[in-house]
């Protein structure tokens, strides 16, 4: 596997493109799906994982689906999918609709073309926020960020849920990881766990 990414749309969201002989999958396509197919050098995308649905993160999903991929979203930000809730009408950013393909509850393993992916449920930022465990990389969307973490301002956020899912969720996990964010630069788990005010 290779993990690839851009910075995509106002908002400065991290797209990554985790390649692998069979195809392509793609977390969080925030934005500019055209850059997005350049990057991907004739490879099919087979899968588009999000980790939330804010607009900065989804905004290029409906054009992903409609070239052949299947979406997938934790069930409980389905709500979110609204001009309110994913922040679209905030930000006067268009959305053009989809419906996921597969709801997440947490605890599952995908077997995908960029290996096994391990879905943990970290809610906080939204409801249905999710971290990608692929290999030793965390795909840690809006929850956890170098130094920092996601605002729980917005629909269905909550900061006790945030606190919980990053100390008892990902800070438990064993070992370390590179966390790749939703936003900013990575960092490594073990980093944060002993410097992220957050822990």
């Amino acid at each position: 596997m290779t993990v690839q990414f851009l910075t995509v749309g106002r908002l400065a969201e991290n797209t990554y493109i985790l390649s692998g002989e069979d195809g392509a999958v793609i977390i969080d396509p925030g934005a500019e799906y055209e850059r997005i197919v350049r990057t991907l050098n004739g490879k099919s995308c087979t899968h588009v994982l999000l980790t939330h649905a804010h607009i900065d993160h989804i905004g290029a999903a409906a054009k992903l689906q409609q070239s052949g991929a299947k979406v997938y979203l934790h069930e409980a930000d389905m709500p979110l999918l609204n001009g309110r809730g994913n922040l679209s009408d905030a930000l006067g950013i268009p959305l053009e609709p989809f419906t996921p393909d597969v709801l997440l509850k947490g605890g599952e393993t995908l077997d995908l073309p960029c290996g096994q992916v391990c879905v943990l449920h970290t809610a906080g930022h939204t409801a249905g926020s999710v971290c990608y465990v692929v290999g030793d990389a965390l795909f840690s969307g809006d929850t956890l960020f170098y130094l920092a973490a996601g605002r729980t301002d917005f629909p269905s956020g909550s900061i006790t849920a945030l606190f919980d899912s990053i100390r008892n969720k990902l800070f438990a996990l064993k070992g370390n990881y590179t966390v790749y964010s939703g936003h900013g630069e990575p960092t490594t788990l073990a980093f944060e766990r002993e410097n992220n005010p957050y822990a």
